[in-house]
Protein backbone atom coordinates (compact mmCIF):
# COMPACT_ATOMS: atom_id res chain seq x y z
CA UNK A 1 0.00 0.00 0.00
CA UNK A 2 2.89 2.35 0.50
CA UNK A 3 4.66 1.90 -2.96
CA UNK A 4 0.63 2.19 -4.39
CA UNK A 5 0.38 6.10 -2.12
CA UNK A 6 3.63 6.85 -3.25
CA UNK A 7 2.85 6.00 -6.97
CA UNK A 8 -0.57 7.70 -6.77
CA UNK A 9 0.72 10.96 -4.67
CA UNK A 10 -1.49 10.57 -1.92
CA UNK A 11 -1.13 13.12 0.27
CA UNK A 12 -2.73 11.91 3.02
CA UNK A 13 -2.45 9.70 6.19
CA UNK A 14 -4.06 5.90 6.07
CA UNK A 15 -4.12 3.91 9.00
CA UNK A 16 -2.79 0.15 9.46
CA UNK A 17 -5.10 -1.63 11.56
CA UNK A 18 -3.74 -5.00 12.37
CA UNK A 19 -5.56 -5.39 15.08
CA UNK A 20 -9.05 -4.05 14.14
CA UNK A 21 -8.85 -1.10 17.10
CA UNK A 22 -9.38 1.32 14.88
CA UNK A 23 -12.41 0.00 12.80
CA UNK A 24 -13.78 -1.73 16.32
CA UNK A 25 -13.33 2.01 17.98
CA UNK A 26 -15.36 3.73 14.88
CA UNK A 27 -18.27 0.48 14.40
CA UNK A 28 -17.11 0.15 10.69
CA UNK A 29 -18.29 -2.84 8.89
CA UNK A 30 -17.52 -2.11 5.34
CA UNK A 31 -15.02 -0.43 3.42
CA UNK A 32 -14.98 1.77 2.36
CA UNK A 33 -17.19 3.07 4.98
CA UNK A 34 -16.48 6.90 5.39
CA UNK A 35 -16.49 9.35 9.05
CA UNK A 36 -16.59 12.57 8.90
CA UNK A 37 -16.00 14.94 12.21
CA UNK A 38 -16.32 18.94 12.54
CA UNK A 39 -13.84 20.69 14.15
CA UNK A 40 -15.65 19.69 17.87
CA UNK A 41 -14.55 15.85 17.18
CA UNK A 42 -18.35 15.53 16.71
CA UNK A 43 -19.25 12.86 14.24
CA UNK A 44 -21.57 14.40 11.66
CA UNK A 45 -21.48 11.82 8.88
CA UNK A 46 -21.04 8.44 8.62
CA UNK A 47 -21.43 6.39 5.22
CA UNK A 48 -21.26 5.87 1.76
CA UNK A 49 -18.86 7.90 0.02
CA UNK A 50 -21.76 9.01 -2.93
CA UNK A 51 -25.36 6.84 -4.21
CA UNK A 52 -23.35 4.37 -6.73
CA UNK A 53 -20.69 2.95 -6.09
CA UNK A 54 -20.72 0.09 -8.39
CA UNK A 55 -21.38 2.59 -11.30
CA UNK A 56 -19.34 6.54 -11.47
CA UNK A 57 -21.57 7.48 -14.50
CA UNK A 58 -24.85 6.97 -12.55
CA UNK A 59 -24.05 8.74 -9.29
CA UNK A 60 -26.69 11.46 -8.40
CA UNK A 61 -25.53 12.25 -4.93
CA UNK A 62 -21.89 12.66 -3.33
CA UNK A 63 -23.08 11.99 -0.13
CA UNK A 64 -19.57 12.60 1.37
CA UNK A 65 -18.31 15.74 -0.83
CA UNK A 66 -22.04 17.17 0.63
CA UNK A 67 -21.71 16.71 3.76
CA UNK A 68 -17.61 17.78 3.55
CA UNK A 69 -19.35 21.24 1.74
CA UNK A 70 -21.66 21.56 4.67
CA UNK A 71 -19.58 21.57 7.41
CA UNK A 72 -17.29 23.62 5.76
CA UNK A 73 -19.28 26.09 5.09
CA UNK A 74 -20.67 26.05 9.09
CA UNK A 75 -24.07 24.34 8.27
CA UNK A 76 -25.31 21.23 9.71
CA UNK A 77 -25.08 18.08 7.48
CA UNK A 78 -28.51 17.15 5.95
CA UNK A 79 -27.77 13.69 5.12
CA UNK A 80 -25.80 12.02 8.10
CA UNK A 81 -26.07 8.97 7.42
CA UNK A 82 -26.13 6.51 4.77
CA UNK A 83 -25.50 2.67 3.92
CA UNK A 84 -22.03 1.72 3.28
CA UNK A 85 -22.04 -0.38 0.50
CA UNK A 86 -18.53 -2.24 -0.07
CA UNK A 87 -16.46 -5.69 1.27
CA UNK A 88 -16.82 -6.64 4.43
CA UNK A 89 -14.50 -5.78 7.01
CA UNK A 90 -12.63 -9.38 8.00
CA UNK A 91 -11.67 -9.31 12.02
CA UNK A 92 -9.25 -11.10 13.93
CA UNK A 93 -10.61 -13.42 16.22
Amino acid sequence: MQAYAKEQKYSWNYVLDKNNEVADAFGANRTPECFLFDKGSRLVYHGAIDDNPSDDTKVTRQHLKEAITEVAAGKDVTVKETRSVGCGIKRKS
